[in-house]
């Protein structure tokens, strides 16, 4: 049986081999794919498909680097994603491991982080597709796809207690396709300690 696994590195110099052709030396692209980070390497895939880098050609060399269970879960992904798949339903059911992050007692200043997991337990993928905070001092970091049945992924959640005294609690309102009402809330609460100032001395 075939193994398609390979590094990072490799998978990169493939594919810059396939857009700029074998003029390029291998090693010296390997050697500067090193030196992204991983963000940075998402810019340049950007940049690729803006200069006319082919998108089903990266995503087929992508597959091709998986192991034989991931492409087979791939795979699944990729259906999932067809419309008018007969017997799909549009909702799912999720569960979440909780529905409210409580921080205790901060000093104002602090920022919290903290995360959350869903899983769909339903039968068909788990998306959310937007969200509301009731308070700037939130920030979300969300899955950035959808959540093939059995699968799980993290929430992050920031909360920024700049500006914040006394207890606070800030809901945080999740579109998606979940049963029964297309969205989840989420809660942070807690109770903001004003920041200490310096007392100075008698004599300064």
């Amino acid at each position: 049986m075939t193994d398609y696994r390979m590094g990072t590195s490799r998978w990169w110099l493939m594919l810059f081999i396939v857009l700029t052709g074998p003029a390029v030396y291998a090693q010296d692209v390997a050697q500067q794919i090193r030196r992204l980070t991983n963000a940075q390497k998402l810019q340049v895939l950007t940049y690729f498909r803006s200069i006319g880098s082919n998108l089903d050609r990266e995503l087929l060399i992508g597959y091709q680097q998986l192991d034989q269970e991931a492409q087979s879960k791939a795979l699944r992904y990729i259906k999932s994603l067809q419309p008018g798949v007969a017997g799909r339903s549009e909702r799912t059911t999720v569960s979440w491991s909780a529905d409210t992050l409580n921080f205790g007692v901060i000093e104002e200043g602090i920022v919290y982080i903290d995360s959350v997991s869903v899983l769909n337990t339903g039968s068909t993928p788990y998306t959310i597709t937007g969200h509301q905070a009731s308070c700037d001092c939130t920030v979300l970091q969300l899955p950035g796809y959808s959540l093939l049945p059995g699968e799980s992924a993290k929430v992050r959640v920031e909360f920024n207690s700049i500006g914040k005294s006394g207890r606070v609690q800030a809901g945080i309102v999740l579109q998606d396709n979940s049963i029964p009402n297309a969205r989840t809330i989420l809660y942070i609460k807690g109770t903001v300690r004003p920041r200490q100032g310096i007392q100075k001395r008698p004599w300064d």
